[in-house]
């Protein structure tokens, strides 16, 4: 790169917070990025020294901060970057705004089922370069899938989460109009779990791609002003049947008190494993783990999202443009070495 990127965060929730800090370490560390400042729509609520704060309503409030800014990631949820309701009255594109107003955009955008409309609408209203999906799955996790189905073509990819919260899922609940209007939710919290049968049956060779219900169960725990069974039935009913959210999941519903609610969110552990199950030409079988455990999931991703701020900083200096995935960044990722010094070190 001529020069390093000068970098805004967007979003001063726990994944913004968490970018910036791996931010900051690259910045001290790798000395490849300079960080511009923290944009978020609660500057009041923001305590740090270590860099501006910047407040806005609407992404074209920050225009003028376009030109200043190399690189915005955008670390607001999933739901807000892009997400369309099962009965089209809520339609979120905010990924498309930002796409239109900074040359480079990160995202760690997870909406597996809408990836792709997510990532065609990025792709034709990017003025420069969207970098979409750049999590940990995706993300991270994409380095070892293409790795492993390129070098066995004839394998299966499984991917297991869990235990830990589901932000998405949890922001689901949250922002239900239905929930909250009609069975009175105050607030909510879900875990995701790994299936473990299912994962002994691919550890035992199963060569099959199970469904995301076959592979996960759901543990949602919410409060309400109702407690009565008959509400928590409502609510139940109506969780298990969400679109996207917990249909075809093995999912539980429990009514908890908020203090108890509370005590949950304190629990910022994640983990996922990926297992591909292959066969050679000659049938000889092989297992390929690999496990990640996060004990902070935000500041987890926060440290991919550093990477991929680099990697696509680069690859914009180098001419691309449009919409790019991990899969199309994968030689620019996880490169704070030159050349020469991932051959010295046998990378």
């Amino acid at each position: 790169m001529s020069r390093k990127p000068r970098v805004l965060v967007v979003g001063a929730g726990e994944v913004g917070i968490g970018t910036l800090d791996a931010l900051l370490d690259k910045q001290e560390y790798h000395k490849d990025v300079d960080i511009f400042g923290l944009a978020t729509r609660r500057p009041e609520s923001v305590k740090t020294s270590d860099v501006h704060v910047i407040g806005y309503n609407e992404p074209s409030d920050l225009i003028k901060i376009a030109s200043w800014a190399d690189v915005a990631v955008i670390c607001n949820a999933s739901q807000k970057l892009w997400y369309h309701s099962e009965d089209g009255r809520v339609a979120n594109e905010e990924g498309v705004k930002w796409a239109q107003i900074f040359n480079v955009t990160v995202d760690s955008f997870d909406g597996h089922r809408e990836m792709a409309d997510y990532f065609s609408a990025m792709d034709k209203a990017t003025k420069g370069l969207s970098c979409s999906g750049f999590g940990w799955d995706p993300g991270y996790f994409s380095s070892h899938k293409h790795a492993e189905n390129k070098g066995f073509p004839r394998s299966v990819t499984n991917v297991f989460y869990g235990p830990g919260k589901s932000q998405g899922h949890t922001t689901g609940l949250k922002t239900s109009s239905f929930l909250r209007d009609e069975c009175g939710l105050v607030d909510a919290y879900q875990v995701t779990l790994p299936r473990e049968e299912t994962m002994e049956r691919v550890r035992n060779g199963e060569m099959k791609e199970f469904s995301a219900g076959e592979r996960l169960k759901r543990d949602c725990y919410i409060v309400l002003r109702d407690k009565s069974k008959e509400n928590l039935k409502r609510a139940s009913e109506y969780i298990k049947a969400m679109k996207d959210y917990f249909k075809g999941y093995e999912t539980n519903v429990t009514l908890c008190s908020q203090e108890e609610l509370d005590e949950h969110n304190k629990q910022k552990s994640h983990q996922g494993v990926v297992i591909t199950t292959a066969r050679t030409r000659k049938g000889s079988l092989s297992l390929m783990e690999m496990k990640v455990t996060f004990a902070n999931n935000a500041e987890a991703t926060g440290c991919f999202l550093a990477e991929a701020v680099v990697a696509g900083y680069k690859a914009y200096q180098e001419g691309r443009r449009g919409a790019v995935g991990p899969g199309d960044l994968q030689e620019n990722l996880f490169s704070y070495l030159p050349r020469q010094g991932t051959i010295n070190l046998g990378l």
